[in-house]
């Protein structure tokens, strides 16, 4: 949902905008060498879902048990492994792109019930090509068999593989059908009366510019807590259900085994929790310090921009590829040529957006919900970061290793060297305050990433199976001790739901901040020398997701993130940059023309000027509340909406969009 807002000029000029440039290919720089990726140069509409057939999957494992138990069957077992492999890569791909369909269509039932055929039909056949494969390598074929697949790590993965158990079956279904049942709970319209008055989303949107401040508080925290209380059941089940998991591989719960064996860290959730420690002392008052210069800005242009369209994202974005490394723009044109991405919108469409690779291919495919403001474009910024990685991993299902510590570095680091060209991409007379925006998103990365973490670890490492209103009351104490401020007078919070990470990839969202922590250390570099900064950005983007996220830091020479000392010298750089862009001083790394802005001007015309006359009104919030909200301009404040809370409000508008709208995948 965006609002029409009259812009003659540029509508002009973005009506002649229908073939886009991008920079020519150019050739590759010495970073990359894909030398062994075969790739079938085929556009996305001539990709077409055909529906999987494990038959011929099962023929060629069952031979491979057979010829296994005879002798002089090397040769035929290697290339009934590389036949499987294919097939793996045939089915990952169908899947993929139905889930391309089913997300362009969250509520169709054809595509939700091929989404879970295909789950179970995925789950069988590499169940039983792990069974066979550890199997085989239990014979006299052991040297054999493990020289060809080449990985010794990988050999001694499969020798430890367990088959699955109807046990694990059962609880593997129950957690697919318990997270389409949250695809489709967030998805649903909610309606709450407020003073004799019914209120949904849409119709909360339609009349919001008439409401006053606690009117919209009361309406958004009613169809908050509505939706929680649709949506927190299915979370407590998959808590449930994911621990009972947990315990059959041999951990307490699943936060542990999540951090070991799904997302191949190599720090332990002991470690973190210096992070979080450090996290509370140094960033949360920097993000305050920036959140208050973002609001001063152009806030309002950049969050209403709806003359944005798919191919104008395209082109903006891709301008600038090249500056960075011609090896970027070579594979941006690539993506663009073949038209390997989904950002348009569609009011069925699911409110994500995630990278994902098509194996059968070997293309990456990038798929996105617009909201018509600036996010759209960090976010086509963003998820090319994963593309181009994923372009050059040339990596198979069976060899595609994910660290989303690493993974997150890759897409981040691309947003901060972006900050440079900012005034150009955002528009003229907004880049400054898209760079407060994105190093304001950079910093709320680091924030939510360890809150959601510690939240999420505390749910599974409980002595008991908690309550709703626990589980409500614990996200708000937390929250609060990561610098949130509500305006109600409640002892809990209700939009946790929002995030469906929590839901889809529980443990995941701390990548976002361990990853934010090791990009912002990339561009403390580029200030300071610009070609060297991208020198690293591009080095580290050549180890891949196979390197862990400890080695990863070794390998490139940045600094230890469980260095206390880091975290404070990281929030000191942000501050710095972030005070010197709201003075009109020069900065490394910015466009040089740079004509800055009148901060107390600025503020004066913002929000607070707007409300604050409003806000002395006690008889909703008591005086409790209004100490709270005239501590406004000196304190960290989040209001916690939902991401259709996208509105003319502009606190509102930019809250929901950076943290319930987490779309980063």
């Amino acid at each position: 949902m965006h609002r029409n807002i009259k812009k003659a000029v540029l509508s002009l000029m973005l009506a002649g905008l229908v073939v886009f440039q991008v920079l020519p290919v150019q050739a590759q720089t010495q970073w990359y060498d894909d030398s062994d990726i075969v790739r079938a140069d085929i556009s996305y509409e001539d990709m077409e879902y055909v529906g999987y057939d494990p038959a011929y999957a099962y023929t060629l494992i069952e031979e491979m048990r057979t010829l296994s138990q005879e002798p002089g069957n090397e040769e035929q077992i290697n290339t009934n492994y590389d036949l499987m492999g294919v097939e793996l890569d045939k089915m990952y791909t169908q899947q993929a792109l139905n889930e391309i369909r089913y997300y362009r269509d969250v509520n169709n039932e054809e595509y939700a019930s091929i989404d879970t055929e295909l789950q179970q039909i995925y789950r069988d056949v590499v169940d039983q090509f792990l069974q066979v494969v550890r199997d085989v390598l239990g014979t006299e074929y052991r040297e054999s068999f493990g020289a060809h697949i080449g990985d010794e790590e990988m050999v001694e993965d499969y020798l430890d593989y367990e088959d699955m158990t109807e046990e694990l079956q059962a609880l593997l279904d129950e957690e697919n059908a318990l997270e389409q049942q949250y695809d489709q709970a967030s998805m649903a319209e909610y309606t709450v009366t407020v003073k004799g008055q019914k209120w949904t989303e849409a119709s909360y949107n339609e009349a919001i510019e008439e409401l006053t401040w606690r009117e919209m508080l009361a309406i958004s925290t009613a169809l908050d807590r509505a939706k929680n209380e649709a949506i927190c059941p299915i979370f407590l089940d998959l808590v449930k259900n994911r621990n009972a998991r947990a315990q059959i591989y041999g951990y307490d719960n699943y936060a542990e085994y999540a951090y070991t064996d799904l997302y191949n860290r190599d720090y332990t959730i002991e470690e973190i929790k210096s992070v979080y420690a450090a996290v509370k002392e140094y960033i949360v008052p920097v993000l305050s310090e920036v959140e208050e210069r973002v609001y001063a800005g152009n806030l309002n242009d950049l969050l209403y921009m709806d003359y944005l369209t798919e191919d104008y994202v395209i082109e903006v974005v891709g301008r600038h590829m090249g500056d960075i490394d011609p090896a970027l723009a070579e594979v941006y044109q690539y993506m663009v040529d073949h038209h390997l991405y989904d950002i348009d919108y569609d009011p069925n469409k699911m409110n994500v957006g995630y990278t994902t690779t098509l194996y059968e291919y070997q293309e990456p495919f990038i798929f996105n919900t617009p909201d018509y403001s600036y996010y759209d474009l960090e976010t086509m910024i963003h998820e090319f970061g994963h593309y181009n990685e994923a372009f050059h991993a040339g990596t198979t299902l069976i060899t595609d290793v994910t660290n989303m510590d690493v993974a997150e570095i890759h897409s981040q680091g691309l947003e901060l060297l972006y900050l440079k060209y900012a005034d150009d991409v955002y528009g003229e007379g907004l880049g400054d305050t898209a760079r407060q925006m994105v190093l304001y998103q950079m910093l709320y990365s680091v924030i939510d990433g360890c809150l959601y973490d510690e939240f999420q670890n505390a749910v599974f490492a409980a002595d008991h199976d908690m309550t709703e209103e626990e589980v409500n009351q614990l996200f708000r104490r937390l929250s609060e001790e990561y610098g949130y401020v509500y305006y109600d007078t409640e002892d809990a919070a209700y939009d946790w739901v929002d995030v469906p990470h929590t839901f889809s990839s529980p443990m995941y969202y701390v990548s976002y901040g361990t990853s934010a922590l090791a990009a912002l250390d990339i561009w403390t570099i580029a200030q300071e020398d610009r070609q060297a900064g991208i020198d690293k950005y591009m080095e580290l983007t050549t180890y891949g997701l196979t390197t862990t996220y400890c080695e990863l830091l070794e390998k490139c020479g940045l600094k230890s993130i469980f260095e206390e000392e880091t975290i404070r010298e990281i929030a000191q750089a942000v501050a710095d940059y972030s005070s010197a862009l709201a003075a009109g001083e020069d900065t490394s790394g910015r466009d040089e023309s740079f004509g800055g802005y009148d901060e107390d001007e600025a503020f004066n015309n913002s929000m607070w000027e707007r409300f604050g006359n409003e806000l002395t009104d006690d008889t909703i919030f008591g005086s409790s509340g209004l100490d709270m909200i005239e501590g406004f301009v000196e304190m960290h404040t989040y209001i916690l909406l939902g991401a259709e809370l996208l509105t003319v409000i502009t606190i509102l508008i930019i809250i929901g969009v950076l943290s319930s709208k987490e779309k980063k995948k």
